[in-house]
């Protein structure tokens, strides 16, 4: 991991008083929460069974950043 990188997770780590690790664990955590761009715009036409409009998939989109 490039120095630079590495010393701005220390930082941010320490302004919300966690250790490196704990600090990781909450970002890879969340990232693996989140849906790829892939997976938002393949998965509401499954689920409707019907294929959504631009406009439809950038609602579903939104609501799910919410």
């Amino acid at each position: 991991m490039p120095d630079e990188a590495l010393e701005a997770l220390r930082e941010r780590a320490a302004k919300r008083q966690l250790s490196l690790s704990a600090y990781a664990r909450e970002v890879l955590v969340r990232e693996a929460g989140r849906a790829t761009m892939e997976e938002a715009l393949s998965a509401p036409r499954v689920i409707a069974g019907r294929r959504l409009s631009a406009r439809q998939l950038k609602q579903l989109i939104r609501a799910g950043r919410s």
